[in-house]
């Protein structure tokens, strides 16, 4: 079996890929066309997400992660159903909250779901607030998010009474 990128193919065992995602046990026990086809099209991971993902998925070990990579690992740990790695880049990630990073960490959790990272960066922005609101990503964030980043105001509100 092959995965592929727009620009590489990596060959993979489907044997380990389904052992450790629901989304790949699925799509190679069923007569899906990448099954048939022996290939699995992937056009929206980059090559070096794709090969952390499926290294981790052979050794179990995630080496030289910074917020931006953790933070592509985690949007298709969680794609692909990969509880374990998304648990390590939730976990990566919490320890890594940064004025500057906080806003797209926030966003990443939100938009994945992730209920108890967005609260964990939520608090860090509301302990933080004066750094992280006085950012241009947090002006920006305003503007694009402006739902959570009233919530996270509404938090921070709460927060001073």
């Amino acid at each position: 079996m092959e995965l592929r990128t727009e620009t590489e193919t990596f060959r993979v065992h489907t044997a380990i890929l389904s052992a450790r995602s629901e989304v790949f046990e699925t799509m190679f026990t069923t007569e899906m066309k990448e099954t048939l086809n022996r290939h699995v099209y992937i056009p929206d991971v980059d090559n070096d997400t794709l090969r952390r993902m499926i290294l981790y998925l052979y050794t179990d070990h995630l080496e030289g992660l910074e917020w931006e990579s953790a933070s592509l690992l985690y949007a298709v740990a969680d794609k692909y159903s990969i509880h374990s790695l998304k648990k390590k880049c939730s976990e990566f990630l919490r320890n890594a909250f940064s004025f500057s990073n906080a806003c797209n960490i926030l966003k990443l959790a939100n938009s994945h779901g992730d209920e108890d990272l967005k609260q964990d960066v939520q608090n860090y922005i509301l302990a933080n607030d004066e750094d992280v609101i006085n950012t241009s990503e947090w002006e920006h964030f305003m503007y694009t998010n402006p739902k959570i980043a009233a919530e996270t105001m509404h938090k921070l509100y709460k927060k001073s009474k």
